[in-house]
């Protein structure tokens, strides 16, 4: 029960603020356990530890500009309160992607999950006339993408990751066995450009198991919350 209890909270949290971490709370799970986004897209489990993180994240236009010039477009966004529209208008883009298609007709494959995040965000992002936009949203995603998953930082990111399973696997005291969850049909994060190094972390390292779903994308909890709650739940469980 306080599994599933576990579970069905980091859902919750995960559907209001999406990618919403601190920059010492990933510096202090990355070196604690591991990390990976992730954000959502892959979801890492690490015993009893949940955590999503972009590694090899797809960016939209706006989000690559800011990870030239972060410091600018702050300012900008501080000083000029409507210009933070541009925040939710590029992360609505990155959704328009989020959900699985399906590769032969190119129709969403969760259509109707996909309405509903849409429409979820609209009000969280306050498209909806009469409807208060999030009043915290665009500042930490704008934090997010400038400070903790900015372009150039990624690659450490990643070393950070294999050193600790290294770590981990050199020394049994210390081991975290780690389970990657991955859509098949991610492209936020995408899957068929970065599964070979993921599939060699899998190889490599005993205390890490990947786990491939067929025909999701990068909103696994949207899509198919029981196939991917099982997946987790049965890793608790052994």
């Amino acid at each position: 029960m306080l599994k599933r209890l576990v579970l069905t909270f980091f859902h919750i949290v995960n559907g209001i603020v999406h990618d919403i971490i601190h920059d010492i709370a990933i510096h202090r799970f990355l070196t604690l356990v591991i990390s990976l986004v992730s954000t959502v897209s892959v979801f890492c489990m690490c015993d009893a530890c949940f955590i999503l993180f972009y590694m090899f994240p797809f960016k939209p236009f706006m989000a690559r500009v800011a990870d030239k010039i972060p410091s600018i477009l702050t300012t900008m966004m501080k000083k000029v309160p409507a210009s933070r529209a541009i925040i939710g208008d590029a992360y609505m883009e990155a959704g328009e992607i989020a959900f699985a298609h399906d590769p032969v007709n190119g129709k969403t494959i969760y259509a109707q999950k996909e309405k509903a995040k849409r429409d979820s965000d609209r009000v969280l992002f306050g498209k909806i006339k009469g409807k208060k936009k999030h009043p915290f949203l665009e500042g930490a995603i704008l934090g997010i993408n400038c400070h903790t998953l900015r372009g150039d930082l990624l690659e450490g990111h990643r070393k950070m990751l294999v050193d600790v399973l290294q770590q981990q696997s050199s020394d049994s005291r210390k081991s975290t066995t780690i389970l990657w969850i991955w859509g098949n049909l991610d492209k936020n994060v995408p899957y068929k450009e970065n599964i070979s190094l993921v599939q060699k972390w899998d190889e490599e390292y005993d205390n890490f198991h990947l786990a491939v779903q067929d025909r999701i994308g990068h909103e696994l909890f949207y899509e198919d919350s029981p196939v991917i709650s099982r997946v987790a739940i049965d890793f608790l469980d052994s």
